[in-house]
């Protein structure tokens, strides 16, 4: 699978920009369900992963950033700049 990171900085404080990328995911998880099979966060609610139909996104939540590494099915892959563009913009509008 084609792999690829999204690293976004910010300056909200941890707690608050993990609210804000939970909230992001969970609106995009109930308007394109179908194209999440599952979210899981860990414990601490700093991280954790979505997967769907040819992706796996792990996402961790740091004082200063947001990372997201992004695994891509073959089928997917041909998408790739557009997918990560899109993956930014989301991420960036959840955090400001």
């Amino acid at each position: 699978m084609p792999k690829f990171q999204i690293q976004e900085s910010h300056d909200v404080g941890q707690a608050d920009a993990s609210a804000r990328v939970r909230a992001s995911i969970d609106a995009f998880q109930k308007e394109h369900g179908s194209l999440v099979d599952s979210v899981k966060w860990d414990a601490d609610g700093l991280g954790g992963s979505a997967k769907g139909r040819g992706y796996t996104v792990k996402f961790s939540i740091t004082d200063s950033d947001v990372t997201a590494q992004v695994d891509l099915s073959f089928v997917l892959s041909a998408l790739k700049g557009k997918i990560s563009s899109k993956l930014s913009e989301k991420i960036r509008k959840a955090l400001s």
